[in-house]
Parts: C-alpha cells; sequence; structure tokens
C-alpha cells in the first residue's frame, strides 16, 4: 500500500486473506474516506509480499516481486499511473524476492530496493529503479540480510511513503505495521 501523489489516493495491491484461501490480485484505491476497487484489464499476478514505492520523477507508483499462489518468487516490475498497471520488462533486474524494502531517495531521484528472501536465502543487495530500469548499487557498507524492514524516504517525500493526515503504516507479509508517531 502506498500513496500516490500524482492522484492524491492511497493505492493498494494483492496481498493475501491468510486462511489458505489464496492471495489476492485486486487493486483498490482509499480518497480519505472511501475505497473503491478498480478493475483492470491489464494488472500484476496476485501475489503477497510485493515491494511498493512511489516515482514522484516518472508521477507513478513502482511494484516490485513477491510471491505467487505457487510459492513462485518473483521479479516482475510493475508501474501505476493513477488508473493503469503496466508491466515493465528491464533486461536487469534484482533477483526473485519477496518483502524486500523500497522507498523513493530525493537525494538520486530513484526508488531504492534494498533486501528480501530469495527463495529462503536472506539477501542484502541494493537496487536504484531509474523509473526504465534497475541498476544494482555497491555500497562499501550495507545492512545484514533481512526481509520486511521498514523503509521510509526523506521527510521532504514522506508524502510517498504515506499521508500523515491520513495514514501512518507499511505493509509487511502479516499486515500493517503502525509507525509509532507517523513517521
Amino acid at each position: 500500500m502506498i500513496y500516490d501523489p500524482s492522484t492524491g489516493n492511497v493505492v493498494l495491491f494483492g496481498g493475501s486473506n491468510g486462511n489458505g484461501g489464496g492471495d489476492l490480485g485486486d487493486t483498490w484505491t482509499w480518497n480519505g474516506a472511501t475505497w473503491v476497487q478498480l478493475s483492470q484489464l491489464s494488472s500484476p499476478i496476485a501475489r503477497f509480499g510485493a515491494s511498493i514505492a512511489c516515482d514522484p520523477v516518472a508521477g507513478n507508483v513502482v511494484l516490485f516481486g513477491g510471491v505467487n499462489g505457487s510459492s513462485s518468487f518473483l521479479a516482475d516490475t510493475w508501474t501505476w499511473s493513477g488508473t493503469t498497471w503496466t508491466e515493465q520488462t528491464p533486461i536487469i533486474h534484482p533477483s526473485n524476492r519477496w518483502c524486500a524494502s523500497l522507498s523513493y531517495d530525493p537525494a538520486t531521484g530513484y526508488a531504492v530496493l534494498f533486501g528480501g528472501d530469495n527463495n529462503g536465502a536472506l539477501v542484502n543487495d541494493t537496487w536504484a529503479w531509474s523509473g526504465s530500469t534497475w541498476v544494482q548499487q555497491a555500497p562499501s557498507v550495507s545492512p545484514s540480510p533481512r526481509v520486511c524492514a521498514a523503509i521510509k524516504g526523506h521527510l521532504a517525500v514522506s508524502t510517498c511513503v504515506h499521508d500523515h493526515e491520513r495514514l501512518t503504516s507499511v505493509y509487511c507479509n502479516l499486515g500493517l505495521v503502525p509507525l509509532p508517531g507517523g513517521v
């Protein structure tokens, strides 16, 4: 779930119903008062544990990876324009994974992906989404491998991560986890 500054709505995609009934592949928006389910001709396949962030430079939202109902780890990239999902097909991209951390970095102008679970192997690689391609980064120091870590962009773009007036939460595989004090 992510705040989409281009529409002023929160976008929710996919997840799991948690009772063995399968993964979800639906798209919903929240306008501050009402949830609306959107009908899409093209959208990512049902999944849970996907990573999602806004990309204000490109004017869209980017979604990466996750796990589908057959326990296949995914490495696909999709963008949300505010009305439509579009699959991106970069030649180079992060490996299949779920529950990676993804947030926009205003210092670089890229959405940055870190870590995740690649079929049981935790990873600690860092990738940058330019709006059309993934570029692997080579920091001299990195956090240890991990999954479902909270990540947030700089306060100047905090509305890309959450809207302080409406939502103060991040999505992890288990559901919505409130952030203390809305930060």
